[in-house]
Formats: structure tokens, sequence, C-alpha cells
């Protein structure tokens, strides 16, 4: 249990560091760029309550642990929430010249429209920091989906009838809403860019067995993973492996059948791996992926 924790204590900190600083870069940057306050004191407040409340359910979201102890990775925490941190005030500023140069909003309609994106982006970066794969690759507990759709539920509704700020029309709440969910598909593989070059996976031989496990968990980053076997890096390709699966995960019962699939590679890393698909469904990574 405690290693269920951890990880969701680290995805945590990513989504909690990565989230200061989409906000604070882009509402710094407006006001020494264009002299304008992008959102108003009530909406500030209205985002921390709102994305800081959703982000509790994380303490009881479905999580992938590893058999060994758990330590922190720092650089690799501190590297990830600053990538997530930096892609949110780019698409912050498309939205703002959107509605400044596109749609000629005044500066209070503005406001609005930066407040719904910020509320909606900040609440997907939660489906974004849980998962070293796609946002899709674990899938999340029912309470968190059902605190993040809350969440965007009432900055909608806040932004749509005009509760604490000026109303937007509907046009621009689903052109916010469109605009969100592309960019967070945009985000999500940047992130795994970021994954492999911040956290590469390379192949060693554990346990007797060929596998793949990140070199952050080598000794010295796999600089002395010369002994047994040589440590190369491998591309990850699409190939089909016979189905296998472990027991160490009780709460989310899958098999793996890909061999670039970061959690079944995790598993061998481990020898927790057992043939067969022992009645379960597929990982959705090796389904979507």
């Amino acid at each position: 249990e405690s290693r269920k924790i951890f990880q969701r204590m680290n995805s945590y900190a990513i989504y909690r560091i990565a989230e200061t600083l989409r906000v604070l870069l882009f509402v710094t940057l407006t006001i020494l760029i264009f002299n304008f306050f992008p959102v108003t004191a009530v909406m500030i407040v209205m985002l921390a309550l709102l994305n800081d409340g959703s982000i509790l359910s994380i303490a009881y979201d479905r999580v992938h642990y590893k058999d060994e102890p758990e330590a922190w990775n720092m650089r690799l925490v501190l590297g990830m929430a600053s990538v997530l941190g930096f892609v949110g005030p780019i698409a912050a500023f498309g939205m703002f010249y959107i509605g400044d140069r596109v749609l000629n909003l005044n500066h209070a309609h503005i406001q609005t429209l930066m407040y719904l994106l910020l509320s909606v982006a900040g609440s997907l970066t939660i489906y974004l920091s849980r998962t070293r794969g796609p946002f899709w690759s674990i899938r999340p507990a029912r309470i968190l989906v059902l605190a993040v759709s809350g969440a965007e539920a009432v900055a909608t509704l806040l932004a749509l009838f005009g509760i604490f700020m000026p109303q937007l029309s509907w046009r621009w709440v689903v052109l916010v809403w469109g605009y969100s969910l592309v960019w967070f598909l945009v985000t999500d593989r940047v992130k795994l860019l970021a994954y492999r070059i911040l956290d590469p996976v390379k192949q060693v031989a554990v346990k007797g067995k060929p596998g793949l496990v990140a070199a952050t968990e080598l000794p010295n980053g796999g600089a002395d993973a010369d002994q047994p076997a040589a440590v190369a890096t491998k591309a990850r390709t699409k190939v089909r492996v016979a189905a296998f699966h472990t027991d160490t995960d009780p709460e989310d019962p899958v098999y793996h059948d890909r061999s670039d699939c970061p959690y079944g590679q995790e598993i061998k890393a481990n020898g927790n791996d057992k043939p067969g698909r022992a009645g379960r469904r597929r990982c959705d990574w090796c389904t979507h992926a």
C-alpha cells in the first residue's frame, strides 16, 4: 500500500508544480507584456478551489507500482512538471490571441474566456500527470473522474451563466472546450517525448531475463550496467509477444502482449511476469497505442 501512496504523491507533485508554473507564467507575462490582468482576483480564488479540490481525489487513484522500494527522483519530477508547466502558457496565449484579435472581445469577456481555459485545461492536466504512458494507459479511478468532471462542469456553468464574471456565449464556451481538448492531446504527446529524454528505457538482464527498465532505476543511471549484460538503448517497436500478466495489480487486473508497453516492460524487468491472460482484460496501452 505504501508504494501505491508513493506513486500517487509523485503524480500530485508533478501536477501541483506544473499547474503553479502554468498559471503564474501566463498571468505574469500577460501583465508585463500587455499591461493587462487576464483573470480577476475572484477568478483566481475559483481556480484554486476547483482545481485543488479535484486533485485531492488522486489519493484514491489506480496506480501501477514496482516490487522494489521506491525513491524520489526529483530530476524527473521537476523536469516533467516544467515541461507541462511551460506548454500550458503557450496554449493560453493562443486562446488570448483568439479572444482579442479574432473574436474582438472586450477585456472583461477575455478574462472570463481565460478563466474557463485555465480551469478546464488545469483539470485535464491531472490526467497527464498521473501516467508515464499515454493518459489512457492506466484507467483512472471513478472518484477521480467524478471529481475532475465536477470541477470542469462548475467552471463551465460559472462562465456560461455569468456567475462572479461576465457571461460567455455558449459558442465561445464550446470553442474553449474544443481548444483545450486539442492542446490536451498535443501535450500528452509532448509528455511522452519528455519521458523518453529525461528517463530513457534501456535493455538489461534482470534475474536471468532480458527486460526494459528506466535508466534512472539502474546504478549510476545505467552507467555501470555492463555486468552481466551490456546496456543498449532499444527503440520502441510495436511487436506482439505472448500474453503475460502479474499478480501485483489486483485493483486493475490486465494482461499485456506488446513489447513496447511500458507497464509490461516494468513487470518483466522485475521478474513478476506470468504467462497467459488469466481471464483478464487487455492492457489499455497494448490495445490503443
